[in-house]
């Protein structure tokens, strides 16, 4: 036996009330009324889009491991096609300035180091460092001192990688 109903019905009984609501709005309140209540409904579909992206990152019951919540926001800030920068700004919005410097902080400990935590300039500018973050993303990570120390580490990490190949017996 089926139980509860499918998504054509859900959609069709849902705009019947929305609309049956609409009308009673603006009976009961006038033209003020009706624009008041439409602009809550812009807002909660807003507000639900918002939700929807967040529960991307830590699970829709808020269960997901710090471990994959820092993994998934990484990923938002790459460059590549996974790159989301309405989400990026929406998980700093909800995290705070404290938490957001804290993940920032634990990237840039990340970025150009070994599983023994040793650096290397070509680590830091390979595939899973410095370069892989979008210009958007590094704006929204690193506040501008943050990032312009940074940038200098990329331009310092590029030169030694070039000399170091220069030179290199192959």
């Amino acid at each position: 036996m089926q139980r509860g109903l499918d998504a054509a019905e859900v959609k069709t009984i849902y705009g019947a009330l929305s609309k049956d609501l609409q009308s009673s709005v603006s009976r009961a309140g006038g033209p003020k009324a009706l624009d008041a209540w439409k602009a809550a409904n812009a807002e909660s579909v807003l507000i639900k889009g918002q939700q929807d992206r967040l529960s991307k990152i830590i699970g829709v019951k808020g269960d997901v491991t710090a471990e994959k919540v820092f993994e998934r926001i990484s990923a938002m800030a790459s460059s590549r096609q996974r790159a989301d920068m309405e989400s990026l700004l929406l998980a700093r919005r909800a995290l705070g300035d404290r938490a957001w410097n804290e993940l920032g902080s634990g990237m840039i400990a990340n970025m150009g180091r070994d599983a023994q935590g040793a650096f290397s300039a070509e680590r830091f500018l390979g595939p899973n460092g410095y370069n892989r973050l979008s210009d958007g993303a590094k704006s929204v990570l690193f506040n501008p001192q943050h990032r312009q120390a940074l940038d200098d580490i990329q331009t310092v990490s590029a030169a030694i990688k070039d000399r170091i190949s220069q030179f290199e017996n192959r």
